[in-house]
């Protein structure tokens, strides 16, 4: 599932499934009524910065797209550009606590900070978080869904 930087990260810098409500799990669970109500509040207000990434081995995150009219496009994030930090807390393998805290610390309308390398040169961008667009909620909640159900077996009565 592609990864999206959504900045709260929280699961912002998780994949969706973690959003769901927890950690991931190898088998998950069938996604019904209950379970969708629960992302949509999850997703109501999130902070979103609206890139897409790839994480890289040494904790970086790379910018594979930016979605347009996104704080992210308005800040000049570039695809290809590789996130090193956010609010001076640097994307390390070494970090993730820090990481996580400095996400925790951020909401819709936060301006934050941030370092990107771009072809080898370090640039600073700052970008006003906004909310996670209703249609994109909603396409992050069919898959999670589509997911879940698919991987979960229903019992017949034959």
């Amino acid at each position: 599932m592609k990864k999206l930087l959504v900045l709260v990260l929280a699961a912002l810098l998780f994949p969706v499934s973690a959003a769901a409500g927890g950690k991931q799990h190898a088998e998950r669970t069938a996604c019904g009524a209950e379970c969708v109500e629960k992302l949509k509040a999850k997703y109501a207000n999130k902070a979103w910065l609206g890139v897409e990434y790839a994480k890289m081995d040494s904790g970086y995150y790379k910018v594979k797209a930016v979605h347009p009219g996104s704080p992210a496009e308005k800040a000049g994030f570039q695809a290809g550009d590789i996130m090193l930090a956010m609010n001076g807390v640097e994307y390390t393998k070494a970090n993730k606590k820090a990481v996580k805290a400095a996400w925790s610390e951020v909401s819709v309308g936060s301006e934050v900070n941030y370092t990107v390398n771009r072809q080898g040169e370090k640039v600073g961008l700052v970008a006003t978080l906004d909310y996670v667009p209703a249609d994109l909620q909603d396409e992050w909640i069919a898959n999670y869904v589509k997911e879940s159900n698919a991987n979960t077996e229903v019992a017949s009565n034959n």
